[in-house]
């Protein structure tokens, strides 16, 4: 086997497959868009989120349905929780729990922010 043989066959391989796909009619794809049928979607349910959630965060991870509080936080399931929460909001949901969800973690976010570095440390 010299390499660049074997490089050129991958290379033949490769062009008649292309060639072969762009012979082929494209099926379209027949799909209902959220924009057609909105009110297929399940009601939210943010119960699992709100066990995940304390005063300082959303914590990492969870043994089943049960937050492991031996894992702590991070800061990148804080910035999700704080998108949903601005999503949520403008969507309307819960506005009580939306409020504590987005002020938890803007404050975990703040936390984690090094003003030296101008980087987020994950904590």
């Amino acid at each position: 086997m010299i390499w660049s043989t074997v490089a050129q066959m991958y290379m033949r391989s490769f062009e008649c497959s292309r060639l072969e796909v762009a012979a082929q009619p494209r099926k379209s794809l027949a799909t209902k868009t959220l924009d057609r049928s909105p009110r297929d979607l399940p009601r939210i349910q943010l119960s699992h989120l709100s066990r995940m959630t304390d005063s300082t965060g959303v914590f990492q991870h969870a043994v089943f349905s049960v937050p492991n509080f031996s894992e702590g936080y991070c800061t990148d399931d804080n910035a999700r929780a704080f998108i949903l929460a601005v999503l949520l909001g403008e969507l309307g949901e819960e506005p009580e729990y939306v409020r504590n969800l987005a002020t938890t973690s803007a404050a975990f976010l703040h936390h984690a922010f090094d003003l030296k570095t101008r980087r987020f440390h994950n904590t």
